[in-house]
């Protein structure tokens, strides 16, 4: 049952905070029945002083002593409703300095994406308007093997004005498009950070300096450590100028449990917004993952409550948390996050995680079998046994996720445009972002008018796009990969917030094709429980039906050519191991630069040899079943009992054949 709104005490996700009075959990500002709760950590401070602000003050209209509990690090303080009227900000401020609170439910002066907008400070919560925006919806995530993701950035999304939605860049926006994903075949979406995160990397002027009358006054109060503190990212003035922006949100100046208001159509409402945005997913029946950049310096604690926080107000059903943190764990042994399930970069031995690979709640997500599949469909050499092993999977417990392109590194469309990086736009000289990609570029560098470059391009992004759909795994698409999005050959676009990253929506007639098979390929792995990976291959017959699961093949059946100079392989899945259609499926890889002959498993009846193979699925378009009698091509209707089959695949084509059972 999926949870967004429970109103249970003791759960982090209880609608009127984050704790429950003084001695509870939470920390940051809650609101109770008649009265607004803050509670912070400030470590080797002796005092903390509450300061509440006025709209658009500088200087606070109160400050409050808070207590200390115990002889712990942490403070806490409770205003009455009344005393707080017309008071909208607040900060934490000790004889250290400030203390940022990253538990903030919302902040100032970040309405506008990249740009400053007054003093940026944790907004004092109001009690929540709840009617409308509860994802009660009863949605339960499927299962890994059944999961279909779409990794996509909020605002690049549909901020282009050819996205065709009317509340561009923002959650709603994303709303807007869920049609399109339904149509396309997505049922997982995996958002890059949507909480408030420090986009602005370099300014003009001093970055969030206080006014020299400012700086007086609070070092009289506050100490002469205050100073030092002066330029902290709470503190951000209108005035200064954004030179750049860090577009992704993997930054370590954070307010993890807000939503970030710029990604609202109404940014006062952003979390309003994002629940609305959430419900209308699961109705849609798509789950939703979560990105988390975590730091060494975050504490666990925070990160738990975190999670927990998101899973249960904005009905996260998995993270994929990033940072090296050590966090993990103490995750899957959380109670509150026992139907969550969480992307990791590599697993680890160890009794917790053999508990949540036995539950199905982890996927290993990296760029392993991204490199190997960009090589092998290039062309290169010696690569043939790797991608049988990460095609087919390595037969362990923990699902794997399987990828061609993630925001960091080339887009599909760009890894078979380019062969070298082009991230001049990003104003470090081309030197940042990976030097070497696994791409092509097919004879021209970037853009090209000619034809015969444009259709190669064309089959070997349709090539990626079936290795990566088909694969025994969990595929993701990056968003705009599925028609062919190009980010100019910039392979580390983190600063790019203008067209490079926004994706253009129009579709010439180039990119309506690749659409168009994009949604045949997932169309075929719905089709066919066999592809979906859901239980590990054997390369047995273990249930004695006739055939292994899974076999595999060259040019010639039963005989896979793992050489060094080999580009072929083939792969014969039986289909009464699947749990959906039994029909037998035979996919031909033909990366050479010649076309093959592939022999066909046949059947025998009355002791003659019977073609039940039919074509499914071609990258080229181009591919033909012919019979072979003593060395001959001849007609289809031949019954001579030394009558072969065989599957002509041009080169550099991927073909898909059926045989219904």
């Amino acid at each position: 049952m999926f949870l967004c709104e429970q109103r249970t005490e003791g759960i982090l996700g209880y609608t009127d905070g984050l704790g429950q009075g003084m001695f509870g959990d939470g920390f940051g500002a809650w609101c109770r029945a008649d009265e607004i709760c803050f509670k912070t950590v400030a470590e080797g401070a002796e005092h903390c002083t509450l300061l509440l602000f006025a709209e658009g003050k500088e200087e606070p209209e109160k400050e409050i002593l808070m207590t200390r509990i115990g002889n712990s690090a942490v403070f806490y303080s409770a205003v009455p409703r009344k005393e707080a009227e017309g008071l909208t900000t607040y900060l934490f401020a000790t004889e250290n300095g400030m203390v940022t609170d990253r538990y903030a439910r919302g902040v100032s002066g970040k309405d506008t994406f990249g740009k400053l907008a007054g003093e940026v400070r944790p907004v004092i919560p109001k009690p929540q308007n709840e009617k409308g925006t509860v994802a009660e919806t009863g949605f339960v995530c499927p299962a890994f093997s059944e999961l279909i993701f779409y990794k996509l950035h909020v605002r690049g999304f549909t901020k282009h004005a050819s996205s065709g939605v009317k509340k561009k860049g923002t959650f709603a926006g994303l709303a807007e498009k869920i049609p399109y994903l339904k149509e396309l075949g997505i049922n997982a979406v995996l958002l890059m950070p949507v909480y408030e995160f420090d986009e602005c990397m370099e300014v003009t002027k001093g970055y969030g300096c206080l006014s020299a009358k400012q700086l007086a006054q609070y070092e009289a109060r506050y100490g002469s450590e205050f100073i030092k503190v002066q330029q902290s990212y709470e503190n951000g003035k209108a005035e200064h100028s954004v030179d750049r922006v860090n577009y992704w949100g993997y930054t370590a100046k954070n307010y993890y449990f807000a939503p970030k208001a710029s990604y609202a159509a109404e940014p006062q409402k952003a979390d309003e917004e994002l629940r609305r945005t959430i419900a209308a997913l699961h109705e849609a029946g798509i789950a939703v993952f979560y990105e988390f950049f975590f730091g060494a310096d975050v504490k666990k604690s925070l990160i738990s409550d975190c999670l927990r926080y998101w899973t249960y107000r904005y009905g996260a059903d998995g993270f994929r948390l990033i940072g090296d943190n050590g966090a993990l764990p103490l995750l899957l042994e959380d109670p509150y996050l026992k139907g969550v399930k969480f992307l990791v970069t590599d697993c680890q031995e160890s009794a917790t995680f053999a508990e949540a690979f036995s539950e199905r709640r982890v996927g290993v997500y990296n760029d392993g079998f991204r490199n190997v599949v960009r090589r092998f469909v290039k062309g290169d050499e010696n690569v043939v046994g790797e991608f049988v092993g990460n095609f087919c999977g390595d037969r362990k417990e923990f699902a794997q996720i399987r990828y061609i392109a993630d925001q960091n590194g080339f887009s599909l469309y760009d890894i078979y445009a380019y062969d070298r990086k082009h991230n001049e736009a990003n104003g470090e000289d081309n030197k940042d972002g990976e030097d070497y990609n696994y791409s092509w570029n097919c004879g021209s560098e970037g853009e090209t008018a000619k034809k015969k470059t444009n259709a190669l391009r064309a089959k070997l992004r349709k090539n990626a796009l079936s290795t990566v759909l088909l694969s025994q795994a969990t595929p993701m698409l990056f968003a705009g990969d599925e028609f062919g999005h190009t980010k100019q050959g910039n392979n580390n676009a983190y600063c790019q917030d203008n067209e490079i990253s926004w994706l253009n929506w129009r579709l010439n007639k180039e990119k309506k094709e690749q659409l168009a098979f994009v949604k045949e390929l997932l169309a075929l792995r719905m089709e066919h429980g066999i592809l979906s990976g859901g239980r590990s291959l054997r390369g047995t017959d273990w249930k004695n039906l006739g055939l292994p699961d899974v076999s595999y093949h060259g040019v010639q059946l039963w005989q896979p050519d793992y050489a060094p100079y080999s580009r072929t392989v083939s792969v014969l899945l039986n289909g009464a191991y699947g749990e959906t259609s039994q029909a037998d499926l035979y996919l031909l890889f033909n990366m050479h630069w010649e076309e093959l002959r592939f022999a066909l498993p046949m059947e025998l009846r009355g002791g003659k040899p019977v073609n039940e193979w039919f074509t499914v699925l071609d990258t080229s378009g181009e591919s033909e079943l012919i019979e072979v009698n003593e060395g001959k091509e001849i007609a289809v209707t031949a019954d001579d009992a030394l009558t072969e089959f065989y599957c002509k695949v041009p080169a550099r084509t991927i073909v898909v054949l059926k045989r219904e059972r």
